[in-house]
């Protein structure tokens, strides 16, 4: 039996490798959860099965807090052996707030705050040892996120923002911003709100196209980065017989 292991994210994968002794071949090998509520035979919650020396665990398929462990038993024609590891679930930021002030203006013009932090407004708190928390900005728009700012200690930023989407009848549609609140083991929490983002005055059709003529594409280009969303695995943590 081994030590807990720590700051286990629940969206990222995890993966539980043993190692076998070659003195002892395994003619079957199966895993358990002994602690914690997920079901290792639901096709969901693994990528590999539990009847292979290796387990991953699918990204969300452990709950934020929690305490797990997990047993593999090998059998083999003269003996059944077991090892086994624990893991705890790293809990993200909680109980803070995202603000945006003000919730309306124009494109490229307003002054859009950005609030994490602000006094007389709970602070996002995490264990002390996950400390501290850092946050990154984003928007949305035709179905695509747009970073606005990378990972930061920096709670509070300002933005100028490009127009929410149109309807046919010319309504400006909310635009939803983003705040991802994430310790310095990456345990994340997502936040959202909306704000109304017009068109600047003199706007040339419902397109956002400006006096000049300018495609909305090439300020957006010019003034925000795409941002890359990827689902990292954890590392490969050794079961000890």
């Amino acid at each position: 039996s081994s030590q807990p292991v720590e700051h286990i994210n629940a969206a990222q994968s995890l993966a539980l490798r043993a190692t076998i002794s070659e003195k002892n071949p395994a003619d079957r090998v199966r895993w358990y959860a002994i602690q914690g509520n997920v079901n290792l035979s639901d096709p969901v919650a693994t990528t590999t099965g539990r009847e292979l020396q290796n387990l991953v665990l699918s990204p969300s398929s452990l709950l934020a807090g929690q305490h797990y462990r997990f047993r593999l038993y090998i059998t083999s024609a003269s003996e059944t052996r077991y090892g086994e590891i624990s893991v705890r679930v790293n809990n993200p930021p909680v109980r803070g707030e995202f603000l945006v002030e003000p919730t309306m203006g124009y494109a490229l013009s307003t002054h859009f705050a950005f609030i994490t932090k602000k006094s007389g407004v709970a602070d996002w708190i995490d264990d002390p040892d996950d400390m501290p928390v850092q946050v990154r900005y984003s928007y949305f728009r035709n179905g695509e996120e747009f970073a606005l700012s990378r990972l930061s200690t920096v709670p509070n930023r300002v933005f100028q923002l490009p127009p929410g989407d149109q309807t046919a009848e010319g309504w400006t549609l909310p635009l939803q911003l983003a705040a991802y609140l994430t310790d310095q083991y990456l345990a994340e929490t997502k936040v959202t709100r909306n704000a109304i983002v017009q068109s600047p005055v003199n706007a040339i059709g419902n397109a956002g196209g400006f006096g000049a003529g300018v495609n909305l594409e090439e300020i957006v280009e010019t003034y925000m980065a795409e941002i890359e969303i990827s689902a990292e695995f954890a590392d490969p943590l050794q079961v000890v017989y």
